[in-house]
């Protein structure tokens, strides 16, 4: 069996042996038996669903998982991992199976080898105490200095970890049964299978030998020399130059350890899947959890200076990973919230071919724990699933139902129902156009993360959200507080009543890359030379409207001047180096507008040069700002702002905030077709109204 990647309609799809195929996916419990495992697809299957993916563990045995079978060095009890993948054959026979092998060792690895894990240092910060106070609560003891588990500098882990992976790949390639399955490997390093960092959560990483002598490795390497003798302590890491900013030369230690976190990380994810390619013979597909940085940046608990998630330009341009997968965001989960991926760059996967499983680990109203992102009622649960699939179909990305905490939260007539309508959606429209017909192309720099001070965002929260954080029991619902400038914005883009695509601000010179109407840089802090280059030519060419936030263009590689700035914008400013409130927003440094040419648009200001005109927020722009520039840049709205919207070349998606009557006008007349209700809506028609109930989700096909 081959799994690749194939073309149709300008959009990468999921082909077996040549057959354009539904990705959608099925997971079992982390704690399920292989019994429950196949109890649990049976329902799935029953429903349509011929995909299912679950997790081998080399450690933690939480009772039921599939653990224990990494016996020693190249000794493996094959019997477990055999058991567990044959309960999703008998459950489906046509199954496809995606291998999820966790990239941790066992405790007689650890005892083998006890020098190679993270090494923690902690500092009397908010996230710090808090973080103490969790793991204090919840193991009864303080964190130890080191990590549970291997550093990712440690060579030994790395070496040891691919030849377990290889092993696994050929145990089931070389399968007379499971050959027949397997369409793709998931090797999944660092905590929660994400990549974090062992260690990050109890303090700042990572003063372990090995990632010092990696780091002296990779400055030779760069820079010909070790510039850097040691790694920079936790003072100057959450230390500040210039306000929210790292000073580019005062700040070099740390900007270059950031650097360096961030290529250990994703060169680790390309070796792995280099292993699955080799080991597979490139017949199946490799796939990583990654692209967190715009969801992360600003984070309190999973603090993005203190983790490896910013090299993205790396994963996209590597051919041995072929998708991306993260969790549906925890903070957009709940009804009226809009359900967007942590892994928000949508477009830049499409740009470069990639495939992306949006993994829905939904926390139902059946589910018998606590979480803030639970569903409450039957009602919230089935219209937060029909939003996961509506935005699925959307952006032509693939869905997994992930039954994290419990198998019987999905076991229910009405939701399995809802996901055999699904399944027949699937193959009704796998064929037509998920094309995108955005006029708005958002950006987000991971480069300018870089210059970043995680830190800043947490000194200016006030006492009562100081308080919250130290006393939370959810560290997950800590990170509500972190960023506005790219986190908060993935839950207002969809708003806007147009339709937006995400990209990675370094796709701005990819020659595929479409025309917009209107540009939006969320956080293009800082820009060399080439980038500035290429976004004036673009926007030049195409005679866009261009919107920027706080300080475009700010940095160079040699400092923070507000020159740069008006050279980038045209608009003239004067730089203060205080602290100064714009509404809920204290910014520092900020700056003001200092030019008699410019007119005002909303909040915001605008100036016209060589054809482009520049608008400027000093704050992450308001809902309302947004659709004034939308609307000012001429990009076409579909629907009044408020509620989550998206349209594609083929589909509509509508999530309500509120009941009402929802009128959505056309570019031209259409003829519009209900697809959860399988009934027509109206015939050759540029506008029409619909009714909806609150937090209710509305997916229509139009032709």
């Amino acid at each position: 069996m081959k799994a690749e990647i194939g073309i149709r309609n300008g959009m990468p799809v999921l082909e077996i042996d040549g057959v354009q195929e539904s990705g959608m996916c099925m997971m079992p419990g982390i704690r399920a038996t292989a019994d429950e495992c196949r109890f649990s697809a049976k329902d799935f299957a029953e429903a349509g669903v011929k995909t299912f993916a679950d997790i081998l563990w080399p450690y933690l045995d939480l009772g039921g998982n599939c653990y224990g079978w990494w016996t020693g060095p190249r000794q493996y009890d094959f019997s477990r991992i055999e058991e567990r993948f044959q309960s999703f054959i008998k459950a489906c026979p046509q199954a496809r199976l995606i291998i999820r092998i966790k990239l941790n060792v066992p405790q007689w690895w650890l005892d083998q080898y006890p020098g190679e894990c993270s090494r923690i240092v902690r500092a009397d910060t908010i996230e710090a105490r808090a973080a103490a106070a969790t793991y204090l609560r919840t193991y009864g003891k303080m964190p130890d200095e080191y990590s549970m588990q291997p550093s990712l500098c440690s060579l030994r882990w790395r070496q040891d970890s691919a030849e377990m992976l290889g092993n696994l790949v050929d145990f089931f390639e070389n399968s007379p049964v499971f050959s027949k399955h397997v369409i793709g490997y998931l090797p999944a390093g660092g905590e929660s299978s994400e990549w974090f960092w062992w260690g990050y959560y109890n303090g700042m990483i990572d003063y372990s030998e090995h990632c010092c002598s990696s780091f002296a490795g990779w400055q030779l390497q760069h820079f010909g020399d070790v510039i850097h003798k040691d790694i920079p302590g936790v003072e100057l890491r959450n230390h500040s130059e210039d306000g929210f900013f790292r000073d580019p030369l005062e700040a070099r230690a740390v900007v270059d350890y950031r650097r360096f976190l961030s290529d250990v990380t994703a060169d680790t994810i390309i070796e792995m899947g280099k292993v699955v390619k080799i080991h597979s013979n490139s017949t199946k597909l490799t796939g990583a959890f990654y692209g967190y940085g715009a969801a992360l940046d600003g984070g309190v608990m999973q603090r993005l200076d203190n983790l490896g998630f910013q090299g993205l330009k790396k994963i996209l341009a590597s051919p041995e990973i072929d998708f991306l997968c993260a969790p549906t965001s925890y903070m957009a989960r709940r009804g009226g919230s809009s359900g967007h991926f942590i892994s928000a760059y949508t477009a830049s996967l499409n740009l470069h071919w990639k495939l992306y499983w949006d993994e829905a680990d939904m926390r139902t109203h059946l589910f018998g724990g606590e979480a803030f992102y639970k569903t409450i009622t039957e009602k919230e649960t089935l219209e937060v699933n029909w939003r996961s699939y509506a935005n699925s179909l959307i952006y032509g990305n693939n869905l997994w139902w992930f039954l994290l905490c419990d198998n019987k939260s999905f076991h229910d007539p009405k939701i399995m129902g809802d996901i055999k309508r699904m399944v027949e959606l699937e193959k009704e429209t796998l064929r037509q156009s998920k094309k995108s017909v955005a006029e708005i192309a958002v950006f987000c720099d991971e480069e300018s993360m870089f210059y970043f001070n995680s830190q800043l965002p947490q000194l200016l929260l006030s006492e009562e959200q100081q308080q919250e954080v130290l006393h939370s029991d959810d560290p997950i619902a800590l990170d509500k507080l972190g960023s506005p400038f790219t986190a908060d914005m993935l839950d207002i883009l969809p708003r806007i009543g147009a339709p937006s695509d995400f990209y990675l601000l370094d796709d701005i010179c990819h020659p595929q890359m479409s025309e917009y109407k209107l540009y939006i840089f969320l956080n293009a802090f800082y820009l060399n030379i080439w980038t500035r280059q290429a976004i004036t030519e673009k926007l030049q060419r195409e005679n866009a409207t261009a919107l920027w936030v706080y300080a475009p263009g700010y940095l160079t590689d040699l400092q923070g001047n507000t020159g740069n700035m008006t050279e980038l914008t045209g608009i003239n400013f004067i730089k203060h180096s205080e602290n100064k409130q714009f509404g809920e927003y204290t910014l520092n440094p900020y700056f003001e507008v200092s030019d008699p040419e410019v007119k005002p648009l909303g909040s915001a200001v605008w100036k016209e040069r060589q054809g482009i005109r520049h608008i400027y927020s000093p704050v992450p722009p308001s809902l309302e700002l947004l659709r004034q520039c939308a609307e000012f840049a001429g990009v076409h709205c579909y629907i009044e702002p408020g509620d989550v919207f998206n349209i594609n070349q083929s589909f509509i998606m509508l999530h309500s905030q509120d009941a009402g009557s929802k009128t959505i006008r056309l570019k031209q007349p259409a003829t519009v077709l209900d697809l959860r209700r399988n009934s027509p809506v109206c015939e050759n028609r540029i506008e029409f109204t619909l009714d909806a109930g609150k937090h209710e989700t509305i997916l229509l096909q139009y032709d």
